[in-house]
């Protein structure tokens, strides 16, 4: 049965589960299988041949159940995740296991952010933002409404709609975070922070630190040139209980200038890139890439 051997090195696929060969049979004819149904069968009958050869009572047809079950993967979303399972990657994916993370913030980068986190085993991401998704949002964050659909709904909500679809644990804050607010951080495993006004991150940030609670921090600053170009930069400054002491050296708090235009100036590529390397180092926090 060699040849249906593709890979017969030990892998830790998470959840205790371990194997110890993986095999592939494609058909004869390298047409695609009509179904799942086919294509488990032929494997199904191919193995049992053999196994009959050594115990002739084998029989694959058995009601008793399989032990071994991603329990995270069934408590947290709403159908399984074939892509960490295809990948072989469960063990690495269990780092990611956390009760609760919020983001603060759902505009172009907290969006992104809040698509990528989605597809991770969190038992509950947290959404904070008091602003309605209008038809400049449309034109910055993921997917892409329909025109009947921006009826300028709580950012919470059109966000989480559509990841609820995804993820069961999705929760709705409509409204900003200000200071009365920063008890409901407490208790929190990570904080991303994508908001604009500097004062509100000035109280989030200090509270944050104080509850000793991880964060991120998130920002671009874009700017029109002489030659209608545009520049620019994103930056993510990452704060924990332990290393905070230079949180005030490079996040401003200051009021920004009267021809400021970074509230103007925001694209949904240099969003996205901010938030990929926002979850990027939150997942260097927890041990995934190093």
């Amino acid at each position: 049965m060699t040849e249906m051997i593709s890979n017969n090195a030990v892998e830790d696929k998470g959840d205790g589960i371990k194997t110890s060969v993986a095999f592939s049979r494609k058909r004869v004819d390298k047409a695609d299988y009509r179904d799942l149904h086919e294509k488990i069968w032929t494997y199904v009958n191919l193995i049992w041949h053999e196994a009959q050869v050594i115990d002739p009572g084998c029989d694959p047809r058995s009601e008793k159940p399989v032990q071994a079950v991603v329990e995270a993967q069934s408590r947290i979303f709403r159908y399984p995740d074939m892509a960490t399972t295809r990948a072989g990657i469960g063990a690495a994916t269990a780092k990611l296991l956390a009760d609760r993370v919020a983001i603060i913030g759902l505009g172009g980068t907290g969006s992104y952010i809040l698509d990528l986190l989605a597809k991770t085993p969190i038992s509950e991401i947290h959404l904070y933002d008091g602003d309605e998704f209008g038809l400049h949002n449309a034109f910055r964050a993921p997917g892409a409404p329909k025109e009947e659909e921006l009826t300028d709904p709580k950012k919470v909500n059109w966000f989480g709609d559509i990841y609820d679809r995804m993820h069961m644990g999705i929760k709705r804050h409509p409204h900003h975070v200000q200071a009365e607010h920063l008890p409901e951080l407490t208790g929190f495993d990570f904080v991303f922070v994508a908001i604009d006004d500097a004062k509100a991150r000035k109280i989030i940030l200090e509270g944050l630190i104080a509850l000793k609670v991880s964060f991120i921090d998130v920002g671009i600053d874009v700017a029109l040139d002489k030659e209608a170009s545009l520049r620019g930069m994103c930056r993510f400054t990452a704060g924990t209980p332990d290393c905070h002491g230079h949180i005030a050296e490079v996040v401003s708090f200051g009021d920004a200038p009267d021809d400021d235009v970074y509230r103007n100036i925001q694209v949904a590529d240099l969003n996205m890139l901010n938030a990929s390397m926002a979850v990027i180092k939150w997942k260097k926090f927890s041990g995934l890439p190093r």
